[in-house]
């Protein structure tokens, strides 16, 4: 797939279009300017209904991430602390830590087919970048044994605190492979680290080839989460 063929300069008139590609490819990546964002005192409140009308007018549906009904949008944005304890209770898109590849809300029984990041300011140290691979470039080198293990057994796949969605519920038993070919997968809240199978996994992971799209202010990428 040819990622830069699926840049888009926001036209509402070309949303039927950007919903075909999304729908075919598995990822769009759409550019916003000023003229298209709330302009009023509160915008970090308009700017998130903005964000859900535009996943909404796509075909989509936004889910919450924890168990307050209104939590549909998760800020990625570093919170500075001098406190070790504080610092450990941060989810790891709350710190300026490298972010493994994963996928959006494994920990899921039903994780959602398609995540969506909006870029609100353009990063200023040289962190702050996303690169997207392709599940079929994984599986054609994923060896038949493999594929079968990771579809037929089920992992121990814990909850982070700031998203569960019930007291009750810390973790789920689910397989990391869906229907052969979908995935669910974040390697730091498995229970089981050293696994044949998850070590093949990661090193394939490691291998494939990544893009590398461009994050600039109101920039919207939208992709494939499984």
């Amino acid at each position: 797939m040819n990622f830069d063929c699926n840049n888009y300069d926001f036209d509402p008139n070309q949303l039927p279009e950007i919903e075909r590609a999304l729908e075919n490819d598995g990822y769009v990546r759409i550019q916003f300017s000023d003229q298209h964002l709330p302009n009023d005192n509160d915008f970090p409140t308009n700017m998130e209904k903005f964000f859900i009308s535009i996943i909404e007018k796509l075909g989509g549906q936004c889910l919450t991430h924890n168990e307050q009904n209104d939590s549909f949008v998760w800020h990625v944005q570093p919170i500075q602390t001098n406190s070790k304890i504080q610092k450990q209770s941060l989810a790891r898109s709350q710190t300026v830590d490298e972010f493994l590849f994963h996928t959006d809300c494994s920990y899921e029984i039903n994780p959602p087919e398609y995540m969506a990041l909006f870029v609100l300011e353009q990063d200023q140290f040289g962190g702050g970048q996303l690169e997207v691979i392709q599940l079929s470039d994984i599986l054609q080198l994923l060896s038949l044994q493999t594929k079968e293990k990771l579809s037929n057994e089920n992992f121990r796949i814990n909850i982070s605190l700031e998203f569960r969605k019930s007291k009750e519920l810390d973790h789920i038993n689910a397989p990391i492979l869906l229907d052969h070919d979908k995935i669910r997968y974040r390697s730091d809240i498995l229970s089981e680290q050293n696994h044949e199978e998850l070590n093949e996994l990661n090193l394939i992971i490691q291998q494939v080839k990544k893009y590398q799209p461009e994050l600039n202010k109101y920039t919207m990428i939208i992709l494939n989460n499984q």
